[in-house]
């Protein structure tokens, strides 16, 4: 996917949330600290849009970045910023829309849930042998 495309995606997808929320190019823009002519660009797919600047309109709108590049698709974007005044162009690449801190939380998540399935069959055996002990002890 091209830089472009992914622009115009991210826009269209800017542009669904804001109809969505009964909103106007005015004031979305105003919400965001924007001039509306910015904001317009943005959901033309005129603008690069700057990581951060994703992250605010996400937490505007209160969707996940995620959410504005496409969970479905490989989703590669690029975010422009500027370090000790020279620019700084780096490529984030996001796999089915999910970051690399989101798989490891998830990876995370299963191995807490295989523990805690371990434990349960632990559980139920420590159960079987206290109702064994017990039945021995009340049979004598």
């Amino acid at each position: 996917m091209q830089l472009h495309e992914l622009q115009l995606k991210i826009g269209k997808e800017i542009k669904k949330l804001r109809t969505v929320n009964d909103m106007t190019q005015e004031q979305a823009a105003e919400g965001l600290h924007l001039d509306r002519n910015a904001y317009g660009e943005i959901e033309r797919g005129k603008t690069d849009i700057h990581l951060s600047r994703l992250v605010q309109i996400a937490n505007f709108f209160e969707v996940s970045i995620e959410d504005l590049v496409g969970s479905k698709d490989k989703a590669v974007f690029y975010v422009a910023g500027t370090s000790n005044s020279q620019s700084n162009n780096n490529l984030y690449n996001e796999y089915n829309g999910v970051s690399a801190e989101v798989f490891a939380l998830q990876h995370e998540l299963e191995k807490a849930q295989l523990q805690i399935e371990h434990l349960g069959k632990e559980l139920d055996n420590h159960q079987k042998i206290i109702k064994l002990l017990e039945e021995k002890t009340s049979n004598k």
